[in-house]
């Protein structure tokens, strides 16, 4: 879901993504089932869709943080 988005709702395909048999994956989804949403684009996990926000947010405040940093050394380059 991370790179490639919302899992298929087919859990056939799942299953094969997974690497395992229909029914290993129809006893192994009971458990993770519960952790999904049903989207009009399939499985999506709520949970790894804050944590990409919060990863977001950090990238861009680490940018700004460089950005700044950078303006200040080379400010002080420019008045030598």
């Amino acid at each position: 879901q991370w790179i490639n988005g919302p899992l298929p709702k087919n859990k056939r395909r799942l299953a094969v993504i997974a690497g395992v048999s229909a029914d290993e994956f129809k006893e192994a989804w009971k458990t993770v089932e519960p952790k999904f949403q049903v989207t009009e684009n399939g499985f999506q996990n709520p949970r790894l869709e804050e944590v990409r926000e919060e990863q977001k947010r950090y990238r861009e405040a680490q940018s700004e943080n460089g950005k700044k940093g950078a303006d200040a050394r080379w400010r002080d380059h420019e008045k030598k």
